[in-house]
């Protein structure tokens, strides 16, 4: 495996495109500097840098090349550094994340209650009596809203710009206030005008970088220090020529350059001569279908039907030869990506496939496939045309010939994180497809209702909960989450499980798991398994031996999995998931020569598209990594059956628009406006409202038959597969472009299904409750029980009443030695120091979310992380001693400062972790703990435990 420096994600600015403009375009007053990423005061402005670029091989890239034009030739005596270390973390301003929320106004909102005139700038300006006059003193170019004016200075509103006026504020004082201002440069504008011109930040020329797919659905873009983009920019396109104002396909050119960018966990060395690239191979039969397409014009219309159906077997998966997988060679498959590239690689034994079937040499593999190796022993990659992109530009043999041998490792597949990988959570687009009863409900949630007694009830259970809750994500420091550091000390002392701090804890756990459960988030028997399309015809096909009359090694509706047994039934569905159409039931069968040349784990599932339609049925699936939720659940299973065949899978012949576009910024503009307006959760949760009605449709006939009354549904449901088709369409407008207007399709399906009472949208009770913890305002829906899953979940849910368990609570503090505490030995300067920094930081979080800053709730969150860290970074430099800290965990109790309670319980125990840790009175108590037993005591979802004595 390659070693390749840093690996850290560096932290980065983002500022939407109106402050970068406004700052850019001033009336009067030379402006050299631009935009200012720096405070009044002149310090490095943290509360920007709320975006990462995360290691990978752009992230390489750009500090080869950082080094090269900054320490070299004429920007020498700039002395620029790439990037710059603060409080442990990496941050750079040589690339900028820019949003593009807000358009430009007449006037515009600068700071809290604070308008400003298009082309003046805030710093420049002098307020008096809450209005600034331009430099001639003629013009009004800033107004201070909401603040109190004395009568005697208060301008006459016939005085004030249009959309401002004189009002009263609660205490009867006289206030400027403002209406909506007009729009003089709307957002579509603004990107042109940056993606063409560039801007200037802190005295530097930025101009337009790249976007991934991701950032391009919300309608984010990087922009780079101008002397950098050309040597990296020669090095992204990997060789194609394309020049300014060459016609190309520039959705596709623009998805596929932003491979390289993907978050990397690792690097991987595979050489150019290591690959064979083989044919891809399609399977064509017929299969009945709600076929959605273009009627007239752009609208898209439904007929049921035979269809034809093409299945690419291979697309987007390799196999990968153990031998060169290093330290990943236990993993059964590692998703990959080089510029131009990526495939999810499956761990194989491919040596000995080639050796076992008498392959020696290259020509002894597939007539048409292409390698510069020139041994049959190279080989230890074998991949298809679909997971070269380069395809599309040029061939196979130039992208081999400029390609990097270093490769990055995107992700591997994973256990989930609920006991031990056994269990996996459902969630409300399964369960809300499927046709449960009340009965049916219940039962499902009965374990998951038993769970939550024992943890509130059951110490060792809510341990061993905390425990698996623990969050894997690699930390970018030394903090521990709120759980580990719960889980500690509930393992160092009994006393804990006494305090305040503990059942407030355990009270706010419960009720997120509760929560959870309200979500669909239902625990249940399986896992997230990566698809592997026909493993052993890929090897077939590898030296020649797959044809179109091969009949496949598995069978339609079978499959192959070490998570369950052979010869069980189980469930599949994908998410996002959106009909009742898109669950597959297959039954597990064993597989000799899978297991025989393919190293796989219990998250990966062999399947087949060779004369079935598992592709479409699975919402368009492919096989870059793709995973399903599988299960075994009796209850899902049952229900899933009981309606199979009969709502047919939906077709998908929208194709993608052939636009003529040519490589140019202004080009790029139009393309990134039209992928910004992303509506996929709007389709999925519509589906749902329409999928809810089906089953209330269905439950309230005389036989409740879906079978039996499907021409009562047939039009509901010809529009739910229309959702299908757009949500495949909103996940893929960032690669490709498509004439439909997903945004009519939702406004017609709505007023087609959705009932309306005094002008509010009837809602089911399940989505109204997810929408609210969401942050959407319900005002406009009034929520309502429906006969449909989901809702006789909430039904069951809201009927629980949790076991009180009740004690007396002791302080925090009871769980320290203090009988060496000396009061006289506390540094109070520092004590109190401390305290006001744990305020002050509060005080900045509590300033995030009191509305006067436009933060998305990510990064809202990722502040608060910095804000913490930064707080923990300063504290850990103090020298603190044992009374000094004795007497902090006592303020923990103190009422008076209740609102950093939790603040500096973190910070004691990450800031000082092993000095408080000695201070804890029973360091090594008697404890208790559950482990896995088959002949155990309690059960929890199924899988039976035993209490332990420590």
């Amino acid at each position: 495996m390659t070693n390749r420096g840093n690996r850290n994600c560096i932290y980065i600015p983002s500022i939407d495109a109106k402050d970068l403009y406004l700052a850019n375009n001033f009336v009067e007053g030379q402006n050299d500097i631009g935009y200012s990423l720096t405070t009044q005061s002149g310090e490095v402005n943290f509360n920007k840098y709320i975006n990462t670029l995360d290691f990978s091989l752009d992230l390489l890239k750009l500090r080869e090349i950082a080094g090269e034009i900054y320490k070299k030739g004429k920007y020498k005596k700039d002395k620029h550094l790439f990037s710059f270390v603060e409080n442990g973390k990496e941050y750079s301003n040589k690339v900028i994340n820019v949003t593009f929320k807000y358009s430009i106004k007449a006037f515009n909102k600068v700071a809290n209650d604070i308008y400003v005139k298009q082309g003046y700038d805030l710093r420049q300006l002098k307020f008096s009596n809450c209005i600034a006059y331009d430099s001639s003193g003629g013009h009004i170019v800033g107004i201070i809203t909401n603040q109190p004016v004395e009568m005697e200075h208060l301008l006459y509103e016939d005085e004030l710009p249009n959309k401002f006026a004189i009002g009263i504020n609660d205490d009867a004082e006289y206030i400027y206030t403002t209406a909506n201002q007009k729009t003089t440069v709307p957002v579509e504008d603004l990107r042109r005008k940056l993606y063409v011109n560039g801007f200037v930040c802190n005295g530097v020329k930025y101009v337009r970088f790249k976007r991934s797919s991701g950032s391009a659905r919300v309608g984010k873009c990087l922009f780079i220090d101008e002397r950098l983009y050309d040597k990296f920019h020669e090095w992204e396109m990997c060789g194609l020529d394309i020049k300014e104002g060459d016609n190309v396909d520039l959705a596709a050119l623009e998805s596929y350059l932003s491979l390289s960018s993907s978050s990397a966990i690792d690097l991987i060395d595979i050489k150019p001569e290591n690959i064979l690239v083989i044919p891809d191979f399609d399977s064509k039969f017929k299969e009945r279908a709600v076929i959605v397409e273009y009627g007239s014009g752009s609208a898209l219309t439904t007929r049921e039907g035979y269809v034809d159906i093409c299945n690419s077997i291979f697309d987007g998966q390799s196999m990968i030869d153990r031998s060169i997988m290093g330290r990943y060679k236990d993993k059964g498959m590692i998703l990959i990506r080089n510029r131009f590239f990526k495939s999810c690689c499956f761990n194989t034994n491919l040596q000995k496939w080639f050796f076992d079937n008498n392959i020696k040499s290259i020509s002894d593999l597939h007539s048409e496939a292409i390698t510069m190796a020139t041994d049959i022993k190279q080989i230890k990659l074998v991949t298809t045309p679909n997971s070269i992109k380069y395809l599309k530009f040029a061939s196979i043999e130039k992208w081999l010939s400029e390609i990097d041998s270093i490769f990055s490792i995107v992700k591997y597949e994973k256990k989930t994180r609920f006991f031990d990988g056994k269990l996996v959570q459902a969630h409300y687009q399964l369960l809300n497809t499927l046709q449960l009863n009340e009965a049916d409900a219940k039962e499902l949630l009965k374990d998951s209702l038993d769970y939550l007694d024992m943890l509130n009830t059951d110490t060792d259970v809510f341990k061993h909960h905390v425990k698996c809750s623990i969050s894997d994500y690699i930390k970018t420091n030394a903090a521990k989450d709120k759980n580990e550091l719960a889980y500690m000390m509930m393992n160092l002392s009994d006393t804990f499980f006494k305090t305040k701090m503990f059942r407030d804890f355990k009270r706010a756990t419960c009720k997120s798991y509760l929560s959870n459960l309200r979500k669909g988030h239902v625990l249940i028997d399986g896992n997230y398994s990566v698809l592997f399309g026909n493993p052993f015809e890929m090897l077939l096909h590898s030296i020649g031996k797959l044809n179109e009359s091969t009949i496949s090694s598995l069978q339609p509706g079978c499959v192959h999995t070490t998570r369950y047994e052979y010869d069980k039934y189980i469930l599949q569905c994908r998410s996002p998931h959106i009909s009742m159409s898109n669950i597959l039931i297959s039954k597990n069968v064993e597989h000799e020569m899978i297991d025989k040349y393919f190293n796989l784990t219990s998250e990966i599932i062999s399947v087949n598209a060779i004369n079935e339609n598992l592709l479409e049925t699975l919402s368009g699936a492919d096989y870059d990594s793709d995973s399903t939720l599988i299960t075994d659940n009796e209850i899902l299973l049952k229900a899933a059956i009981k309606n199979n065949n009969v709502f047919p899978v939906p077709a998908n012949h929208v194709e993608a628009e052939k636009i003529d576009r040519v490589f140019s910024n202004c080009q790029k503009a139009d393309l990134d406006h039209r992928t910004s307006n992303n509506k996929i959760g709007e389709v999925i949760n519509l589906s749902q409202e329409l999928n809810t009605i089906i089953w209330h449709t269905v439950n309230n006939s005389n036989n409740q038959m879906a079978d039996l009354c499907y021409e009562k549904i047939l039009a509901i449901y010809h529009d739910v597969c229309i959702l299908n088709i757009c949500s495949m369409v909103e996940i893929d407008k960032a690669k490709r472009e498509f004439k439909v207007s997903v945004d009519d399709e939702l406004k017609k399906i709505r007023k087609r299904w959705l009932e309306k009472i005094d002008s509010k949208t009837v809602k089911p009770a399940f989505l109204d409750y997810i929408s609210a913890t969401k942050g959407f305002n319900n005002n406009t829906t009034i929520s309502k029980y429906f006969d449909t899953s989901m809702d006789y979940i909430i039904k069951q849910l809201n009927q629980y009443r949790s076991p009180r368990q009740c004690g007396i609570t002791v302080p925090f503090s009871d769980c320290f030695d203090f009988d060496d505490f000396d009061n006289c030995k506390v540094n109070r300067r520092q004590l109190n120091s401390i305290i006001s920094m744990c305020y002050n930081m509060r005080g900045r979080i509590a300033n995030l979310y009191n509305g006067k800053f436009h933060y998305t709730q990510n990064e809202k969150a990722l502040l608060t992380q910095n804000y913490k860290e930064a707080l923990i970074h300063e504290v850990s430099n103090m020298k603190i001693t044992p009374h000094t800290l004795l007497k902090l965990l006592t303020v923990v109790d103190c009422k008076e400062h209740s609102t950093i309670r939790n603040t500096l319980f973190d910070l004691l125990f990450t800031s000082h972790n092993n000095s408080v840790i000695d201070l804890i009175n029973n360091v090594r108590p008697s404890r208790s703990y559950i482990e896995k037993n088959d002949n155990g005591e309690l059960s929890l979802y199924g899988v039976r435990f035993k209490k332990q004595i420590a």
